[in-house]
Formats: structure tokens, C-alpha cells, sequence
């Protein structure tokens, strides 16, 4: 399902982020996906913008990310698997341990073209500081 110039607030209902939902120019603020127990993500985000979104124990099983902005974002212990990130920019974020003491992971994501400004726990060898 098309999910189309959509802003979700923390006071918004955030919709299934699984299967086979691709959001487009959606914009993801002031939420902790904890909250609303989103643990599993598998959509495909095009040109969407996430800003203070803390992601707790989330599974990003075969996501695809283009083109997307993540400022101030917080993930604990959040395992990217098999993800595809494009073009997209960190900044200011935060990849920690969650507090049983497991660090994200990224087995067998790919990075394509984006970069990371301020960021902690992300490997500029994945990512790249920007220019």
C-alpha cells in the first residue's frame, strides 16, 4: 500500500511498518516506535524524513531506505538486516546498546551514497562522515 506525504507525530497512528507498505515523502517525528509497539520494519521509505524517532530492540528485516533524513534519531540495540540504504543522511544520531547490553547491528545491509554528521556508534566505515 502507497502511504503518500503523511506526518506522523507522537500523538499520531502510526500505521503497520511491515510487509509490503512503501512510504513516500512521509515525515516520522517526536515518536518512540517502542510506544506503539512497532518492532519489526520491512517497508520501503522514499524521500521521508525521520526527526527524534527512537527505535528500541526493532528489527529492520530487508528495508529499503532512499533518499531519506534521519536527525536526532536514537537505536538501541535495532539490527538492520538485509536492509538497502541509499542516499539517505544521518545526523546527530545514536547507536547504542540497548540495555540488556546488544549493540545494533547491520549483517548484510548495504550502504549506498549516504553519509553521517555528529552520529555516535556508526561506523564510518559503513557510513561515511559527510562533507
Amino acid at each position: 500500500m502507497l502511504i503518500d506525504a503523511v506526518a506522523f507525530t507522537a500523538q499520531s497512528n502510526l500505521r503497520d511498518m511491515d510487509g509490503d507498505h512503501v512510504f513516500r515523502y512521509c515525515e516520522f517525528e517526536d515518536a518512540s516506535l517502542a510506544e506503539f509497539a512497532i518492532i519489526h520494519i520491512e517497508g520501503v521509505f522514499l524521500g521521508c524524513k525521520f526527526t527524534n524517532v527512537e527505535m528500541y530492540w526493532t528489527l529492520l528485516n530487508c528495508a529499503v531506505f532512499i533518499d531519506c533524513t534521519f536527525v536526532g534519531c536514537t537505536f538501541l540495540g535495532a539490527s538492520f538486516a538485509s536492509c538497502r540504504v541509499v542516499e539517505c543522511i544521518f545526523t546527530n544520531c545514536v547507536f547504542a546498546e540497548d540495555n540488556m547490553g546488544t549493540a545494533c547491528s547491520f549483517e548484510k545491509t548495504v550502504w549506498y551514497g549516504s553519509t553521517q554528521n555528529g552520529c555516535t556508534g556508526l561506523s564510518e566505515e559503513l557510513v561515511p562522515l559527510g562533507v
